[in-house]
């Protein structure tokens, strides 16, 4: 998956104070760019140019973190599909894309026949006593 964000920090102002409004969307425009694409702009201006490098150490960076944080997470996923499924001691080399056990899964077929009998018996008994005294004075 490709990134599709950088951060931006505060420290990166302390470089851009000097710029005018238009100096600094140039600036931002070839940031964007260079995320984006890795095309690293040819500035006439040599302040544009060192502005643009103190950025770029920062993004590198940024994204040398964030490859080694998916490799990471990458190995944790592939290792947790081993164990799942009983190869705990190998690690999958294969994406999920070439996979037979996803395939295997995907074609399980159940058949069940379920036969239910239920006899139901019920016996009521009712013996009711019922012993009225009414004592009337008038």
């Amino acid at each position: 998956m490709p990134k599709n964000s950088f951060v931006v920090y505060n420290d990166y102002m302390e470089y851009c104070k000097e710029l005018t409004d238009e100096e600094f969307g140039k600036l931002f425009r070839a940031i964007f760019n260079y995320s984006s694409t890795g095309e690293i702009p040819a500035f006439a201006d040599r302040v544009l140019n060192m502005a643009f490098s103190f950025i770029k150490s920062a993004l590198d960076r940024d994204n040398e973190k964030w490859e080694l944080e998916v490799k990471k997470r990458s190995e944790a996923g592939k290792k947790g599909m081993a164990s799942r499924w009983g190869k705990n001691n190998s690690v999958i080399e294969d994406d999920n894309k070439n996979n037979g056990v996803i395939d295997s899964i995907t074609k399980i077929t159940d058949n069940v026949t379920d036969n239910v009998t239920d006899n139901v018996t019920d016996n009521v008994t009712d013996n009711v006593t019922d012993n009225v005294t009414d004592n009337v004075n008038d």
